[in-house]
């Protein structure tokens, strides 16, 4: 039984396959990645403008300016309930802010060789 089964499966035509010819399959190719690539331009555009309206900042934080760099807060220690030191730096300078409830109050630092920066 298995002798005839070999007989006729030698003897039976393959499965017939269409034949492409080589540049069909380079055209798809190509034409998948030029939507890949449209796609990609389109959502680059759509970034970049919710950058500029400032719909990203939630996620990824504002961008700061140069001119907010200029006062920085190095450290804030709490000294009571209404009243709070604040050490910044403001133009190469170290200044002491001290808030309470009445009043603020700004103090220079003393530079490193101990005297403090002339006005």
């Amino acid at each position: 039984m298995s002798g005839w089964f070999l007989a006729t499966a030698a003897t039976a035509s393959a499965i017939p396959f269409r034949q492409e010819s080589p540049t069909a399959g380079a055209a798809s190719l190509s034409g998948a990645l030029l939507i890949a690539v449209a796609m990609l331009s389109v959502v680059a555009a759509v970034a970049w403008y919710a950058r500029r309206r400032g719909w990203l900042d939630r996620w990824v934080g504002p961008t700061p300016s140069p001119r907010a760099q200029l006062l920085q807060v190095e450290q804030a220690l709490r000294l009571s309930p209404q009243t709070t030191l604040y050490r910044v730096r403001h133009e190469g300078q170290v200044l002491l802010v001290i808030e309470s409830r009445v009043n603020a109050r700004v103090e220079r630092t003393a530079n490193h060789d101990g005297f403090a920066d002339e006005a």
